[in-house]
């Protein structure tokens, strides 16, 4: 069956590239309170839902230890201390917000789609819906928003203020690209702002088909990954994995038709091979540096469920389903 011009690489119109503001909003309803599970505990400013692994005066007790020089005598335990004869002190477990970064890769190459959708448009749905379900873990949503011409971002925000600015920014038809060349951008300088805009103990979602993994991108990812917890979503199209069978196939940019011919057979495993290795490199890179790795297509079906077990699974997202 011949590509359709309405799922090519390049988009006709906006409509075909990017959601719409009124579906991303109906996502709410997907989301069920999806708690937020940290890995590693971490830092954050503000009161809230999370717990730090700051120990200081906060709201939950956390141990008793020795006292130490500086510490605080108001938090002395007189109890302990009268039953041991020496001196000790309580620690308290401070609960806190936690900042959840969106970056989502609005390159060009990820205005493509031969199933169901465009990348482009399957990265806003899933940023959105894991951005509701921040929300409802009383944790602030930011997004950075990076393409080709330009980048977007939204400091992090508790509420629905934080969403719908995520969702303004993945609506916004100024990122779609200039050109009909389907590239991709380099992702060291998004990676190297996050580390710079993200608070330690922050966690970030990048949700990319990571063509623009290079060279120097396992340094930007060691230092990310220092002080924040980091999952990468990697969203693909099944042309992108395997191509069609054997034969001829018209394909459109929207304007133009031009025709694919997959009756190589070496073509065929090239192509498949390509993407193999792609995969396999970003699975080892998130192993290295213990970074959850999700694979979506365009295809699947279902993504809130995908997106809910992968989540779950790896103690991301935690509480009862």
């Amino acid at each position: 069956m011949p590509v359709k011009p309405s799922s090519s690489a390049i988009f006709q119109n906006s409509a075909d590239a990017l959601p719409t503001v009124s579906e991303l909003v109906r996502l709410r309803s997907q989301v069920r309170k999806w708690k937020l599970t940290p890995k590693q505990q971490a830092a954050g400013p503000a009161i809230g839902q999370y717990r730090s692994r700051f120990k200081g005066r906060g709201m939950e007790f956390e141990e008793v230890r020795n006292y130490q020089a500086g510490d605080d005598i108001r938090h002395m335990d007189w109890k302990v201390t009268a039953r041991t004869g020496l001196p000790h002190i309580k620690l308290f477990r401070e609960e806190r917000e936690r900042p959840v970064y969106l970056a989502v890769d609005y390159s060009p190459g990820m205005f493509f789609g031969t199933r169901v959708c465009f990348k482009s448009v399957l990265a806003a749905r899933i940023a959105t819906l894991l951005a509701w379900s921040a929300m409802d873990n009383h944790d602030r949503v930011g997004a950075l928003i990076f393409s080709g011409n330009r980048h977007q971002e939204t400091r992090p925000e508790s509420g629905k203020l934080g969403v719908i600015r995520l969702i303004n920014a993945v609506t916004d038809p100024s990122h779609l690209p200039v050109s009909d060349i389907v590239t991709s951008v380099a992702l060291h300088a998004p990676l190297q702002r996050l580390r710079h805009v993200a608070k330690p103990g922050s966690l970030i979602f990048v949700l990319s088909d990571f063509r623009g993994v290079g060279a120097d991108t396992e340094n930007y990812v060691a230092r990310l990954r220092q002080h924040c917890e980091v999952v990468f979503v990697h969203i693909s199209d099944p042309l992108e994995e395997r191509l069609p069978p054997p034969g001829s196939y018209a394909i459109s940019d929207g304007r133009d038709i031009h025709m694919l011919d997959c009756a190589s057979d070496n073509l065929q495993r090239l192509h498949t091979r390509h993407f193999q290795e792609h995969q396999q490199h970003m699975r080892e890179l998130s192993k290295k540096f213990g970074i959850s790795y999700a694979h979506v297509r365009t295809s699947d079906e279902d993504i809130p469920g995908m997106l809910r077990r992968f989540l779950h699974s790896r103690a991301v997202f935690g509480g009862s389903l």
